[in-house]
């Protein structure tokens, strides 16, 4: 997750409450929280569709 939080330049806390309201794909393994590179991808891509697209 700390990965993904300075590839988009913000907080874990950010990250976190993202995928608490289920915007963002999260995949667990054992007690590690990993996201997968495709769906940052398509968050980000999500963020950056004009209103009405996504």
């Amino acid at each position: 997750m700390c990965q993904a939080a300075d590839r988009l330049q913000v907080s874990r806390s950010s990250l976190y409450r993202e995928v608490g309201r289920g915007r963002l794909q999260v995949v667990k393994l054992g007690h590690l929280t990993r996201i997968r590179v495709e769906d940052l991808e398509a968050y980000v891509s999500a963020l950056m569709a004009p209103p009405g697209e996504a």
